[in-house]
């Protein structure tokens, strides 16, 4: 959890001071206290919408939503989240989502919410874009650019009132198969599991990428 920014900021004290050591002191407190980047004075309200047409899928999802956020101009958020750097990323479980529906995710109902790295609330999405990804495609483990996936382009997030507020996406693509793309000395072999199959119910392949010697 956050430290509660509503308390005053404690220095540390390292023995006796002169009275110039106290005033430098003093001085340099003033300077922590005024010199820092701002504090949110109350927490964030965030409200994003997303819908997604019956042309990308005709029938109700029952799944996970994500909200892939990402600073900067450059890139995709759903294809992260940098491992070094990760962006903020928010999700949430529908039952019976329909095309045309829309679904909002915000701070009002963020009980229902998984969030990265603090509370939604607690975000600052200031300067940042964000991507809204349903995972159609429950059997990629892949979520970004798994592959039968829906995605929505990408959005700023809108300010309100000089903070930023939310934005409406719509998914509207999927995730392209990657294909297989053979030549003389690459082939693909494609076995069908018969146990895979018997647990998952559905026909379950395991594929593999052949080299074939040169002679």
């Amino acid at each position: 959890m956050p430290a509660d920014t509503g308390s005053a900021t404690k220095l540390p004290f390292h023995g006796s001071l002169s009275r110039s050591g106290s005033l430098t002191a003093a001085c340099a407190a003033l300077l922590c206290l005024t010199g820092g980047p701002p504090v949110r004075a109350t927490a964030a309200e965030y409200s994003f919408t997303v819908s997604f047409p019956a042309e990308t899928r005709a029938e109700p999802y029952t799944g996970r939503v994500y909200l892939f956020f990402q600073k900067g101009e450059q890139g995709e958020p759903r294809r992260g989240p940098n491992w070094f750097n990760p962006g903020p990323m928010v999700a949430l479980d529908v039952e019976g989502w329909k095309p045309a529906q829309t679904l909002e995710i915000g701070t009002a109902d963020s009980s229902r919410l998984l969030v990265f790295p603090k509370s939604f609330s607690d975000l600052d999405l200031s300067g940042h874009r964000v991507q809204a990804v349903a995972r159609f495609n429950p059997l990629e483990r892949k979520v970004g650019d798994g592959p039968g996936n829906g995605y929505s382009a990408v959005a700023p997030v809108e300010m309100r009132d000089g903070q930023p507020a939310g934005a409406a996406l719509v998914i509207d693509q999927l995730v392209a198969r990657r294909e297989f793309v053979e030549n003389t000395w690459c082939k693909l072999l494609s076995l069908r599991s018969e146990l895979l199959s018997e647990f998952l119910g559905r026909d379950a392949w395991q594929q593999a990428a052949v080299l074939l010697p040169a002679s």
